[in-house]
């Protein structure tokens, strides 16, 4: 803590001072302020905690995307197959009636049309 009451993040050594004889002279305190590394390190730390919040909450709303689209797509399956089985069943009809009565049923030939000349006064 600083003498204003300001609380600092200080990394330091300290090292014994001794003289020629090996006696014990003094200290060497060196200190470095690390609250800015410190303060930055927090901010990192709560922009992280935030994207992997948002990263979980995007996976979640995929996840319930590709569910619905699983939803989806059974029930164009569901439809697929009732359209294949309609169609199948009115071809079996269909194929039937001709087998029963070939020559019987003929189409009639359309009529022709007797080509008028294009009058412009009526």
């Amino acid at each position: 803590m600083c003498q204003d009451g300001e609380r600092k993040w200080v990394s330091g050594v300290l090292t014994a001072v001794r003289d020629q004889t090996g006696k014990l002279t003094g200290y060497i305190r060196v200190a470095r302020d690390m609250t800015e590394q410190k303060l930055q390190a927090e901010s990192l730390a709560l922009i992280a905690i935030d994207r992997e919040n948002r990263v979980d909450e995007r996976t979640r709303q995929l996840e319930e995307t590709v569910e619905e689209l699983r939803l989806k797509n059974k029930e164009k399956e569901v439809l697929l197959r009732e359209v294949y089985h309609r169609v199948k069943n009115n071809l079996q009809v269909v194929q039937s009636c001709s087998r029963c009565g070939r020559g019987i049923w003929e189409m009639p030939k359309p009529a022709r049309r007797s080509r008028l000349p294009f009058n412009e006064s009526t």
